[in-house]
């Protein structure tokens, strides 16, 4: 939905700043993302204006352009400067609530820990061939290997490879398990991405940005960038 209030000083016959003006509008507009750098908006409003009483529906078309760092959107409410907070599974040990002491509680499981590891490199910066080693940052399919490898759990190191370790799930969002890895490609072909399931629809991965939690979703203005490109699940543990 869209709606809005403006007014001003001005005149319908000369350039003078002779009589007060107001004017509201109401209605709604829709976004579609074809792609992760570029939006294209429309709307359709009713628009009154004060001067002589007119009044009409207002029609928009717009393309976008977004430019940043990333692909994805910072989190919000947090400045692109900021690191990312840990994204926690809800109704696990790894979402309680860490003490002033710094402690966390345990996580329950493997693939807890395996997830709270890679939360942990959540705000990295994406590095080509990264690791992760010495601090620095990770590309996709390092993140993954890293995430496993720190819970004795070896994994190729290139997303190719790893789309092809562990058993092959169905490719629908019900199914998907915590700590599956999630293969994407640009187009439709050999894998390009990795990413790490983390439960409620989202996903960890190192992009352009670094690494970040996205959502997987078809509604999603964001998450359907991914879910358009997501071709397969491979179960590592369980």
């Amino acid at each position: 939905m869209v709606a809005g209030l403006s007014g001003g000083l001005g005149s319908e016959s000369s350039n003078s700043l002779s009589r007060l003006w107001g004017s509201w509008s109401a209605g709604a507009g829709y976004d579609l993302f074809p792609v992760s750098f570029m939006s294209i908006g429309a709307e359709g409003r009713w628009r009154e204006l004060s001067f002589s009483g007119r009044q009409g529906v207002q029609l928009a078309l717009g393309l976008a352009l977004h430019v940043g760092r990333g692909s994805t959107p910072p989190e919000r409410g947090r400045r692109r400067d900021q690191p990312a907070r840990p994204f926690f599974l809800p109704g696990t040990a790894t979402s309680l609530p860490q003490s002033d002491a710094g402690a966390r509680p345990a996580p329950a499981t493997l693939t807890d820990s395996i997830i709270v590891t890679a939360t942990e490199a959540m705000g990295r910066p994406y590095a080509f061939g990264g690791t992760g080693a010495d601090g620095e940052g990770f590309d996709c399919s390092g993140l993954i290997q890293y995430a496993y490898g720190k819970h004795g759990v070896a994994l190729p190191r290139r997303s190719t490879d790893q789309a092809r370790e562990g058993r092959n799930i169905d490719r629908e969002l019900k199914l998907l398990a915590s700590a599956d890895i999630l293969t994407f490609s640009n187009r439709g072909g050999q894998v390009t991405h990795v990413g790490l399931y983390i439960g409620g629809g989202r996903f960890i991965h190192s992009a352009t940005s670094g690494v970040q939690v996205s959502m997987l979703s078809p509604e999603d203005p964001y998450g359907r960038w991914w879910y358009k490109r997501w071709v397969g699940v491979r179960r590592i543990v369980r």
